[in-house]
Order: C-alpha cells, then sequence, then structure tokens
C-alpha cells in the first residue's frame, strides 16, 4: 500500500482495529519504503477462527474489509 507520509502507523492501526474483525488476532509493521513524498508500509496480518478453517474466500474478504477501512486515510494499494 502507499500512504502520505504524515500518516503514522498508529492512524493505520487505528483503522484497521476499527473493522472490529474478529478473525484478524494480531497484525504489525514489517518495514516501511521510502517512495519520496510517500511511504509503502508492509504489514503481516495473522488470521484465526477458532471454530474453523478460514476459506481462501473469507480471507480475502477479511483483506478486502481492511483495505477499505484504510481508504478513509487516503491509502492506495500499490
Amino acid at each position: 500500500m502507499v500512504v502520505d507520509k504524515n500518516i503514522s502507523y498508529y492512524d493505520i492501526k487505528n483503522k484497521i482495529l476499527e473493522t472490529k474483525n474478529k478473525d484478524i488476532v494480531e497484525f504489525y509493521p514489517i518495514d516501511i519504503f521510502d517512495l519520496g513524498d510517500k511511504n509503502s508500509p508492509t504489514i503481516r496480518f495473522v488470521l484465526q477462527n477458532n471454530e474453523k478453517s478460514l476459506t481462501d474466500e473469507e480471507i480475502n474478504g477479511i483483506i478486502t474489509q481492511v483495505i477499505e477501512k484504510l481508504k478513509d486515510l487516503g491509502v492506495e494499494l500499490r
């Protein structure tokens, strides 16, 4: 993803938490690439459902939900 440099990881973290998705067990930054006037952070997600295995479709839905929420911050996919 690509985000303005004035957007902190804290801002991104709070937007992800706003999804209140119970299958997102953990997430954390891996790296931040400097693209000049923008940054490209890499975030690792740990997804887990205690009742069943998540399907590819369910995982894609969770990530889509996160991406849609991050668009509130002006985040774009790279």
